[in-house]
C-alpha cells in the first residue's frame, strides 16, 4: 500500500482524528539523509537526522553519522563536508534504526523534501537488518513548491529556502535540511487551503501525478524532436 495514502491504517491515529484535527496540529517527524550516492540498492546512509514537529515547536531532535564501509566518493565530501574520517568509528546505521521506527511510531505523518529519496534509502537499510518502516503517510513539500513556485528558478530546498524565508544554514547536512523542511512546510500552509491530513495527503498525490505526466510529455517532445521515435 502507498505510504502516501495509508492513512486509514496508521496505528498512531484513529480516522476521526485525522479528518477533524487540522494537520498543523498534528505531530509530524522531518527526516532527512545524506547518502553515498543516488541508488539507494547499491549506495549507502552516512547521515540521517530526524526531529518531531509539533504546533510549529521542535520537540526532539536526533543526528547520526554512520560507519560504511568503503572510502566516501570525493563528490560527496565537496557536498555535504562528511569526511571519512568524520565516520570513523561511529556506529552503522543498524545502530540506530530502533530510534528511528520509535520516532516515527509517536507521530502522524512523515515529512522530507523530495521523500522519495529518503524514503527509498531507509527502507533499503532497514531490509538489510530485516526491519520495516511504519506504514504512515509521507508528505513531501517539493510536490507542493512545484505546483506554487512553478514560475520560480530553482526547486531544490536551498532555492525554496531562500524564496520563503526559511533559515538554512550547513545545508545538505541532514540536521539543518531536515529543520529547514519542517518550518518550509507550516510557512506553505496558507497556500496549500487543506485542513485535514487526508486532505493534504489527497492534494499531494493530485500534483504529483500532474507533475509525473507533465514530465513524461516533456521527455516525449524532447525525444521526437531528437529524432527518438
Amino acid at each position: 500500500m502507498s505510504h502516501q495514502l495509508s492513512l486509514f491504517t496508521n496505528p498512531n491515529s484513529s480516522p476521526k482524528e485525522l479528518l477533524h484535527k487540522q494537520w498543523q496540529q498534528l505531530p509530524f517527524l522531518c527526516i532527512d539523509t545524506e547518502t553515498t550516492g543516488l541508488d539507494p540498492q547499491t549506495n549507502r546512509i552516512i547521515e540521517v537526522a530526524w526531529i518531531t514537529f509539533e504546533f510549529e515547536e521542535e520537540k526532539a531532535a536526533q543526528s547520526e553519522l554512520c560507519a560504511i564501509d568503503t572510502i566516501l566518493p570525493e563528490l560527496i565530501v565537496n557536498l555535504t563536508g562528511i569526511t571519512d574520517d568524520m565516520l570513523k568509528d561511529k556506529p552503522p546505521f543498524s545502530a540506530h534504526a530502533d530510534s528511528i521506527i520509535a520516532a516515527m511510531q509517536k507521530v502522524k505523518f512523515i515529512v522530507a523534501y523530495n521523500a522519495d529519496f529518503d524514503r527509498l534509502f531507509l527502507e533499503a537499510e532497514m531490509r538489510k537488518i530485516g526491519k520495516e518502516l511504519p506504514q504512515i503517510p509521507w508528505v513531501d513539500p517539493c510536490v507542493f513548491i512545484r505546483k506554487i513556485d512553478r514560475y520560480q528558478k530553482g526547486k531544490k530546498l536551498t532555492d525554496a529556502a531562500a524564496r520563503w524565508k526559511v533559515e538554512l544554514q550547513d545545508a545538505h547536512r541532514a540536521m539543518a535540511d531536515a529543520k529547514a523542511t519542517g518550518l518550509l512546510l507550516y510557512k506553505l500552509a496558507p497556500h496549500l487551503k487543506c485542513e485535514s491530513l487526508p486532505e493534504l495527503v489527497g492534494k499531494q498525490q493530485i500534483w504529483k501525478e500532474e507533475q509525473e505526466r507533465s514530465y513524461n510529455a516533456y521527455k516525449a517532445r524532447a525525444n521526437f524532436r531528437n529524432g527518438d521515435r
